[in-house]
């Protein structure tokens, strides 16, 4: 298998919408308290908070060459002097190939190139494997955002 890497421009970022619904189905099969705000969660809301304002957007994909699938994506952006990992995705099928770390590798150089040093990423809280993979990146837990439910 053979797994190459690209870069896209934010006006290609709707190449990525089936992945960012797997996502999106991934969290709220791990939710316990929220399922239902990834069932009313738009894949167009989420490119419009991505795309508005001055932030600076980097995409990856990766793709298997192979069978000419998209696999893959990763999206990063800086705000004045803050960095975010804002979203990674790799199919199951792919997983524990290395793609992610090549995903947080590519952003990690990104955000050194613009000198950025205050890098963050959200975690949705019962998403145990991400904190785990995040860990080999020296991220760690800073605050905890508590939200209210609502029945």
């Amino acid at each position: 298998m053979t797994i190459e890497y690209r870069e896209i421009s934010a006006d290609k970022i709707d190449i990525i919408k089936p992945l960012w619904e797997q996502l999106n189905y991934h969290h709220m099969g791990i939710s316990t308290n929220f399922k239902d705000s990834f069932l009313t969660r738009t894949f167009e809301e989420r490119k419009k908070s991505l795309v508005a304002g001055n932030n600076k957007l980097k995409i990856f994909l990766a793709e298997d060459a192979e069978l000419s699938k998209i696999i893959g994506y990763s999206i990063s952006s800086i705000a004045g002097m803050n960095g975010e990992v804002d979203s990674i995705f790799v199919c199951e099928e792919y997983r524990g190939k290395g793609i992610g770390k090549e995903f947080m590798n590519r952003a990690l150089d990104w955000f050194d190139n613009n000198k950025i040093v205050n890098v963050f990423i959200n975690v949705l809280y019962e998403n145990e494997n991400a904190l785990k993979f995040y860990d080999n990146f020296r991220f760690v837990p800073r605050t905890f955002t508590l939200q209210r439910k609502y029945e």
